[in-house]
């Protein structure tokens, strides 16, 4: 026996944990990356399922009243607010008219490192790709 305690076979362990530690941090980086895309994915069908419903209760407030709602008191929601949304206030759309024309702005807040921020925007039309972020 080789009372060495650096002997051939003990030789290598310190690189062998290194190794270990690379590939254990490579997959977690890479299992963190995959669960961020399903959380933003997750919250921003919940935020455009949430503004359709706006959508649907404004074309129904229009119908009744010949004008689009100015709060969201106003209108007949069934639906919660979304989670890790912010619900702005509506705001006049293309036309310059709340009367004849909304828009509605979903503003996400969270941490930073586990979500992304942005905001979501629908209008009478639906959804306004040039004013969301997300």
């Amino acid at each position: 026996m080789n009372p060495n305690p650096l002997s051939k076979s003990n030789r290598y362990h310190p690189l062998r944990r290194i190794v270990v530690a690379l590939v254990l941090g490579v997959c977690v980086t890479t299992g963190f990356g995959v669960y961020q895309i399903f959380g933003d994915r997750r919250l921003s069908a919940e935020s455009h399922q949430y503004l359709a419903s706006i959508q649907l209760a404004q074309d129904k407030f229009y119908r009744l009243h010949g004008h689009y709602a100015a709060a969201l008191n106003q209108l007949d929601l069934e639906r919660p607010e979304p989670t890790f949304f912010a619900v702005g206030e509506f705001s006049p759309g293309h036309t310059g008219s709340l009367s004849t024309s909304w828009s509605l702005t979903l503003t996400r807040f969270g941490d930073a490192l586990v979500s992304r921020r942005g905001t979501v925007t629908f209008n009478e039309h639906g959804f306004d790709r040039d004013r969301s972020t997300l």
